[in-house]
């Protein structure tokens, strides 16, 4: 393997890192500014999106952006590999929930129709 195509992996294992944290650090944050109450939750919902749309939105872009250029790259790997298609298709999907899901909240939160729900105890 080459210097650049290391990198490149790299970036593209990094950048996934990034966009999945929410996944595995929302939940305990969620429950610990629950207990300190709504307006407590509130802020961290807040803060929550504001980091997506800033940080972990980009950083799945980029990510698979990493991962057609080693796509590309790569004399091995192809896109008609099943695995390839179904990362792009999943990849594409997931932006798509994303970049629509954001706005939806955006939007519920400034008509006042929207309420973080307080985790159970």
């Amino acid at each position: 393997m080459s210097t650049g195509r290391n990198i490149l992996l790299l970036l593209h294992i990094a950048s996934f890192v990034v966009a999945f944290a929410p996944a595995s650090v929302h939940p305990l944050l969620t429950r610990q500014f629950g207990q300190d109450g709504p307006a407590a939750l509130q802020r961290f919902s807040a803060h929550a999106a504001r980091n997506g749309r800033r940080l972990y939105s980009p950083a799945l872009i980029v990510g698979g952006l990493f991962g057609i250029g080693l796509v590309l790259d790569s004399d091995d790997i192809d896109f008609d590999q099943t695995w390839v298609s179904l990362a792009l298709l999943v990849w594409i999907a997931m932006n798509g929930i994303v970049h629509t899901a954001g706005p939806a909240t955006r939007s519920c939160r400034a008509s006042g129709r929207w309420r973080p729900t307080t985790p159970r105890r």
